[in-house]
């Protein structure tokens, strides 16, 4: 008899394939439960290695399945791709930079009206706080992307990740503010479960410079959705 899948996990990646693997064997040797799926999100990888990478990981860690595209989309697009595919009630979205370093399943229960985090930011982090109409700065908290779960009605409710993002940068900055513009709570867990390897994967495929000039891009972006438009007075 078949197991219902009520959890699942996706894990979008871009080559850096060898940190994929660290994540499916770490989630292997902590016994992950029979009712959790593991989609992986090839988002258009161009490594030669990759595929060999895959090939070994389908033999040592037969656990996951794995959807795409032929193209590099980015961050937001490969979580909606792997979200659209998701058999779950709920969805936990992780970064393949980030170490398990405990089982965080237990955490994951009661979710209706929560996103939950591995790191929440509610001081000024520099690309978080505007000023608004020569006023003071508003902080706009946020959870970091490298893990976010939620409900999957929730996730469809706050309108998914907005690909206009892409390839990253702001994406769950944007996300968190639509939550709560919805009035989700934001949560986030004890930094004991997970720990992220900043810039594990972008700063592989992408320079300090291209870096720079997707913020830049992406900080306006934001500035126009939720500041120009006067949607940020809406959110509690």
């Amino acid at each position: 008899m078949l197991t219902k899948i009520n959890k699942s996990i996706i894990i979008p990646f871009y080559d850096c394939f060898e940190l994929v693997m660290q994540r499916l064997a770490e989630l292997t040797a902590m016994g992950l439960p029979d009712d959790y799926e593991v989609i992986l999100v090839n988002d258009g990888s161009i490594e030669s290695k990759t595929d060999l990478l895959l090939l070994a990981a389908r033999k040592q860690f037969p656990i996951f399945r794995t959807i795409g595209y032929e193209v590099n989309h980015g961050f937001a697009s490969a979580n909606n791709l792997g979200a659209s595919e998701a058999q779950g009630n709920v969805l936990c979205f992780l970064s393949s930079d980030v170490v398990i370093r405990k089982p965080f399943w237990g955490q994951l229960n009661n979710l209706d009206n929560i996103v939950l985090g591995g790191r929440y930011i509610n001081l000024d982090a520099g690309w978080n706080a505007f000023a608004i109409n020569g006023g003071p700065k508003v902080i706009f908290p946020y959870l970091e992307g490298w893990f976010i779960a939620c409900a999957h009605d929730a996730f469809e409710d706050i309108g998914r990740w907005d690909p206009q993002y892409d390839p990253f940068d702001y994406e769950d900055l944007d996300f968190s503010t639509a939550a709560r513009e919805l009035e989700y709570q934001l949560e986030y867990m004890s930094p004991l479960f997970f720990q992220h390897q900043l810039g594990g994967t972008i700063f592989r495929k992408t320079s300090a410079e291209g870096r720079i000039r997707i913020t830049r891009r992406n900080q306006e972006l934001f500035t126009q959705k939720w500041i120009e438009s006067g949607r940020w007075k809406d959110i509690k």
